[in-house]
């Protein structure tokens, strides 16, 4: 699903001819997931995982029908919201259902199993969109419909497995009333409309200007209303003290925030240098994603036995991560002929990328399983996974930000979308010929998709520094510091700041 939309978002611009809304295509439900992650942690330890699972596959389900069924962008991002409010509770449900149902070795195996099933996915969903796409402009919607027989296939295998047993209802005693305020719907709705506002500014910022230092100040305050009102009712830690009071894992999140949004960034770049400057081939652009999903299958697969014999995991996994990501997004940069689109220019920087989101994406949770109490880690692995969310939403503002403020210093705002399909600029008559935008609006729209790029190296380069301002732990045995000692003293209080 994740990377059905980065294939087609060209498309969907063009059918709606909104090049400003193409933000929150994808920030939307980056941010969503962000907000609602930790809330699908209390419905796991209050509710049946299975039963949980299944309500998640039916707001994917439902997601993907209102995106595949949108005639306009409003419905669209709806769409997108529902999908971002499941994508969590699919995640956890995995994790919940394995640690229910396997033992022992069989634990890696399956573990195992799920990574090859997760990286066939990605390889498949973006080619599969490409290939229904090219078929038919309007076709983008059947790569949503063609994913409703995946989720009904593992809802049936799950309702299955429920078919017949007995449910535990002592474990699940607590009033019906008590768990919806442990979900707490008031704080989900203001730290939603804190970061939706947080990334309309930076939309805005490109656009409009003067709003942007207005919506970051509302964003501001709902954040700390947030805050004020959790405290206030003496709400349960999202993120407990025993977490955020480490230095490492506070350097882990930020770790997250980087990889996740690069990642999205580069998918989202890739789709669009190669549809609108080469022209719109979206099964091109589904295979210009191939050697980036490579690298991080084959990065992701030994990391763990590496990181082990190592024994550390930051001088081979997150230090590695850095500079392969920052040097594979910086030879991108380079092979940018407007005029012959080669995709095996590509090839190499592409699989250097990917080896380094690889050997990134994984280490902060086994950051987290290093330096916790085992009673903290799924709450850790919740918040990377929100952080990494967080990080795909902001940074994809701010490319597309970047973007939009580099196109539109050549090109005029309402022909942005139709020079990108090299269709007649806005009023212009039928009988004008139109022989596509002129050399300058060429390269300026070139150099803004460039800077985009930029974008990503910055945010590779950055994740150097929580990389090495972590305390680096041996992995197992004695937990002993190599280079920077975690902070010395008592451990801070499980109950202690919301953050």
């Amino acid at each position: 699903e994740e990377t059905v939309l980065p294939i087609i978002a060209p498309t969907i611009t063009a059918d709606f001819n909104s090049i400003k809304h193409l933000m929150w295509y994808a920030s939307a439900s980056y941010l969503t997931s962000c907000a609602s992650q930790l809330h699908w942690n209390h419905v796991y330890t209050s509710h049946s995982p299975n039963g949980s699972f299944l309500v998640a596959i039916i707001l994917l389900g439902a997601g993907s029908i209102i995106t595949a069924t949108a005639s306009s962008t409003g419905p669209f991002i709806a769409g997108r919201i529902v999908t971002g409010l499941a994508i969590p509770g699919v995640r956890g449900g995995c994790t919940a259902i394995l640690a229910a149902a396997s033992l022992g070795e069989k634990r890696t195996k399956i573990t195992g199993a799920m990574n090859i099933a997760s990286g066939l996915g990605y390889l498949a969903g973006s080619v599969a969109a490409g290939v229904v796409t090219d078929q038919s402009p309007g076709r983008w919607r059947w790569s949503y419909f063609m994913l409703l027989p995946l989720y009904a296939f593992t809802f049936v295998l799950i309702l299955a497995s429920l078919w017949g047993r007995k449910r535990k209802t002592q474990q699940f005693a607590t009033s019906f009333m008590t768990k919806v305020k442990r979900l707490d719907p008031l704080g989900t709705i203001l730290l939603l409309v804190s970061l939706y506002l947080a990334v309309a500014g930076i939309q805005l910022g490109s656009w409009v200007g003067d709003s942007f230092y207005i919506l970051l100040v509302a964003s501001g305050a709902f954040l700390v209303l947030f805050v004020f009102i959790r405290r206030r009712t003496h709400q349960d830690p999202l993120v407990p003290a025993g977490v955020s009071g480490r230095r490492t894992m506070n350097m882990a999140f930020l770790f997250s925030g980087c990889m996740g949004g690069g990642l999205v960034l580069m998918l989202y770049w890739i789709s669009f240098w190669v549809q609108s400057v080469g022209g719109p081939r979206a099964l091109r652009a589904g295979l210009g994603t191939l050697p980036l999903a490579v690298g991080m299958f084959i990065s992701s697969a030994p990391l763990g036995m590496v990181s082990q014999r190592m024994g550390d995991y930051s001088s081979f996994g997150m230090i590695a991560a850095v500079v392969l990501t920052s040097v594979g997004a910086g030879l991108a940069t380079i092979n940018n002929d407007s005029t012959n689109i080669e995709l095996e220019k590509w090839i190499g920087s592409l699989l250097l990328f990917g080896l380094g989101i690889g050997c990134g994406v994984q280490m902060p949770s086994i950051v987290a399983s290093t330096v916790l109490d085992p009673a903290d880690v799924p709450n850790a692995v919740g918040l990377l996974q929100a952080a990494s969310s967080l990080g795909s939403g902001v940074l994809f503002a701010v490319g597309q930000a970047v973007f939009a403020k580099t196109a539109q210093s050549g090109i005029q705002e309402e022909n942005i979308v139709a020079y990108m399909w090299g269709r007649a600029p806005v009023g212009t008559t039928p009988d004008v010929k139109f022989n596509g935008p002129t050399e300058d609006e060429r390269r300026t729209y070139e150099e803004a998709l460039k800077n985009t790029v930029y974008v990503i190296v910055a945010v590779s380069c950055v994740a150097i520094v929580p990389a090495v301002a972590m305390a680096w732990r041996r992995l197992g045995g004695k937990r002993e510091a190599l280079l920077f000692p975690a902070a010395r003293g008592p451990r801070p209080p499980r109950n202690g700041w919301y953050v």
